[in-house]
């Protein structure tokens, strides 16, 4: 076995040789790299600096937006629930409030003798305010302008007139049934509760629009001194 092993022709390393260029030359530009045949031809180019650069800016970018718009976000989170609350206010003030003055007057139309126009007032009210929801629902489609101020000047006048009603007989009313002055404690302050509630609420409107003029009246002056 060590014969056939010693007979076997096999290539062996016998020198190796190293070439070191002691030249001193400098690297090769990279114009010449990228415009050298082998590479031209090849796929693998490297990016020129202008690619390099814009690829650069433009992560920078994104990263700059995603930061902003997750800070606008955050910043209109309190926006989002307060319009959302405003929204819940004005949807309880113009359909649940209708409806419960509507069922309170229509039962107890009867139960208010000392003053029988204070029932009458809450379902007359509820009447006129459902027509306004539904000419400004229908303000978007058709002219509904004019019937929606004919109802806005109605129930003006018809608060003004039912608050002289309630608050006037609010010293009379009595809730004992055997008296000759008695309303159903319940219809009685459902139309005082609401009445009241309608005052304050146009009393808010009323001051945040004096407020926002006087503050806009502010601003303007200041912008003006600064310039």
């Amino acid at each position: 076995m060590h014969g056939d092993s010693r007979n076997r022709t096999e290539p062996i390393l016998t020198s190796i040789s190293f070439t070191v260029d002691n030249r001193s030359t400098a690297p090769p530009s990279y114009d010449y790299v990228i415009k050298h045949p082998n590479i031209v031809s090849s796929e693998n180019q490297p990016p020129s600096y202008e690619s390099l650069y814009d690829r650069m800016r433009n992560a920078h970018r994104t990263i700059r937006n995603t930061v902003r718009n997750s800070s606008i976000n955050q910043s209109d989170s309190p926006k989002k629930l307060s319009s959302i609350l405003i929204s819940l206010l004005i949807f309880g003030f113009l359909v649940i409030l209708p409806v419960l003055q509507f069922a309170v007057g229509i039962t107890y139309r009867k139960d208010c003798p000392a003053n029988i126009s204070i029932p009458l007032w809450l379902i007359i009210q509820s009447i006129f305010v459902i027509f306004l929801v539904i000419s400004i629902l229908f303000f978007k489609y058709y002219d509904c302008s004019l019937m929606t101020s004919v109802i806005v000047v109605f129930l003006i006048s018809w608060l003004i007139r039912g608050s002289i009603w309630i608050y006037g007989s609010g010293s009379e009313i009595s809730f004992n049934p055997g008296s000759n002055s008695y309303c159903n404690p319940i219809c009685f302050n459902v139309a005082f509760w609401s009445v009241t509630g309608i005052w304050v609420i146009v009393a808010f409107f009323i001051s945040s629009i004096i407020l926002a003029a006087f503050c806009s009246k502010n601003f303007h002056s200041t912008s003006q001194d600064a310039v």
